[in-house]
């Protein structure tokens, strides 16, 4: 969420601090409370963590196996890239799981929102992971063993999967979410 859309969610207000006379500025949160049901909540995140615990997994085997596609000047930074989401899928599991009954805006989009862009940048940086991989075994006449070969690539392909995995949880259980009066 940007500055200045968080900055519309809040009120300053000035009140009198008794301790020490003086004029105290104050936020209050004026934006839209937000409820969804815990059962649904918890699966969506133990889901996700799921979900995460198999990509990393996916992600430290691709880094051990010793392949050529994985020494490729076109292939490891989008197997590098991959990190960045993978944090914030975590992220946002976690903030979701730990989500108390009423959340506001922000919660929100730090958990949800978390989870729905950490998931399509998973999914796009794991496609483009595996398009190169594939490209590389293509062109290339350079395979230490192919069976590695094609357990790195299937770890690309993990990596996509769960990311559009996590992307589909993210707004399936965004839909889910109520407003409160």
């Amino acid at each position: 969420m940007r500055r200045a859309e968080m900055q519309k969610l809040f009120i300053t207000e000035y009140q009198v601090d008794p301790k020490t006379g003086k004029d105290k500025a104050v936020s209050r949160y004026i934006g839209t409370w937000y409820t969804m049901d815990k059962k649904l909540r918890r699966t969506c995140a133990l889901l996700c963590l799921a979900g995460w615990v198999l990509a990393v997994a996916a992600f430290i085997t691709a880094g051990v196996l010793p392949t050529w596609a994985g020494l490729c000047n076109y292939v490891v930074p989008w197997y590098i890239l991959c990190m960045l989401p993978l944090f914030y899928l975590l992220l946002g599991s976690v903030k979701l799981l730990r989500l108390k009954k009423q959340f506001t805006e922000i919660d929100k989009s730090e958990s949800l929102g978390y989870l729905k862009t950490s998931g399509i940048g998973l999914a796009v940086l794991g496609a483009v992971w595996s398009i190169t991989t594939v490209v590389f075994l293509l062109t290339s006449n350079k395979t230490m063993m192919l069976a590695n070969e094609l357990i790195f690539l299937g770890c690309a392909v993990v990596n996509a999967a769960v990311g559009a995995a996590a992307w589909g949880m993210g707004k399936k259980t965004g839909e889910k979410v109520r407003e409160n009066e």
